[in-house]
């Protein structure tokens, strides 16, 4: 898995690419950068999945410890661009009842204000 960050404003993009998963030799956790956001003070994150191919268990408890941080903190993190495949997913598994989900960047930047 890579992830590149962007900051729009008041908001942290992170771009990932791959597979979020326990085992590969790519594995890179997502919460060690969400917390590290949430320690510099951004409160607003937004994670864009275009380029995730799949996601395992530990991908979505990956995904809800990091969701669980960011409201701890008193931060917002919403979800952008997941994939067909990955959104089944996430309709069976009811993540999509906990992260806000948008198929379009700007919406979710703008559902920040």
């Amino acid at each position: 898995m890579e992830v590149k960050t962007r900051e729009l404003d008041d908001i942290i993009i992170f771009d990932i690419k791959g597979n979020i998963r326990r085992h590969g030799e790519h594995a890179v956790p997502l919460y060690p950068l969400v917390k590290d956001k949430l320690e510099a003070g951004k409160r607003n994150l937004l994670l864009n999945l275009s380029g995730i191919n799949d996601i395992d268990s530990f991908g979505i408890g990956e995904l809800l410890s990091c969701f669980k941080l960011t409201t701890s903190a008193g931060g917002k993190l919403k979800i952008i661009n997941v994939p067909q495949k990955i959104r089944i997913l996430f309709r069976v598994t009811m993540i999509e009842k906990i992260f806000e989900i948008y198929d379009d960047e700007v919406k979710a930047i703008n559902s920040f204000s």
